[in-house]
């Protein structure tokens, strides 16, 4: 099995990461695999914004488990405690992806380039788990301003984010369900 395929196939969420900060070499090799994503018409409609700021990150999960704990939605509160008011989990990187979403397939690409970073990630020696659930931050009375802290470019929305590092935990990838899967000959 070639090392894509083991990276494909071992690659799982990590919610707990170490404190190691990730090299420039490995930045860089993240940042060359998002551009590197295919999309369609070649509109590259992204944009990423790499965050090593761990106040930045650190204020944005405290508030966003402000929100979640005013939510009112007894499960979303409950999960965060079972996580210890963990939603980026001590990421030292955090990859903000953005876009206009104005054709048919901005998402699409987007998240195509979100699988190559997670890919690469994990084929680097690094573990990642993709956070779309941070979407309430950009939307709420703070959008401007995460917007603004977040460098995402105007008219562009906030689409989800990776956490990135060093694994401080051990995970197992899901079980192949193949039952999702229907052969035509």
């Amino acid at each position: 099995m070639n090392d894509t395929i083991k990276s494909v196939m071992k690659r799982c969420s990590i919610r707990k990461f170490k404190k190691d900060k990730i090299g420039e070499a490995e930045i860089n090799i993240l940042m060359k695999a998002a551009l590197a994503a295919p999309s369609a018409a070649n509109t590259q409609p992204w944009h990423f914004s790499f965050v090593e700021d761990t106040k930045l990150i650190t204020d944005l999960e405290d508030y966003l488990v402000e929100l979640a704990m005013n939510s009112g939605d007894e499960m979303a509160i409950e999960r965060l405690k079972l996580r210890n008011n963990k939603v980026i989990f001590d990421t030292p990187l955090l990859v903000v992806v953005s876009s206009p979403v104005k054709g048919h397939f901005d998402m699409l690409d987007c998240g195509i380039a979100i699988e190559n970073i997670v890919i690469v990630a994990e084929g680097i020696g690094l573990s990642s788990i993709i956070l779309g659930g941070m979407r309430v931050a950009f939307m709420g009375e703070k959008k401007a301003v995460y917007e603004d802290l977040f460098c995402i470019p105007k008219g562009n929305q906030f689409v989800a984010a990776i956490a990135i590092g060093y694994a401080d935990m051990t995970g197992n990838p899901h079980e192949l369900n193949e039952t999702k899967i229907t052969r035509i000959k």
